[in-house]
């Protein structure tokens, strides 16, 4: 199992990020519909999934140090 997220979506390409670090470039036609920036995905037996409940997790971290660096609105 591999996991990535989605830094971009551009021309029918998603550019992804590793775990690793590393990017890699998936055809979009390859994902999931209704993928977006920022959805983690897994890649296991040949297809890809979001994965909602890392993405969840992923997107409340950042909220968090969002509001960290920036104060709470």
């Amino acid at each position: 199992m591999k996991k990535y997220v989605v830094e971009e979506i551009e021309n029918g390409v998603a550019k992804c990020e590793n775990e690793d670090g590393d990017f890699e470039f998936i055809k979009s036609d390859l994902l999931p519909s209704g993928v977006k920036e920022g959805n983690v995905l897994i890649f296991e037996d040949g297809f890809y999934a979001v994965s909602q409940s890392e993405t969840a997790e992923r997107k409340k971290r950042m909220l968090e140090l969002q509001e960290k660096l920036f104060g709470k609105k």
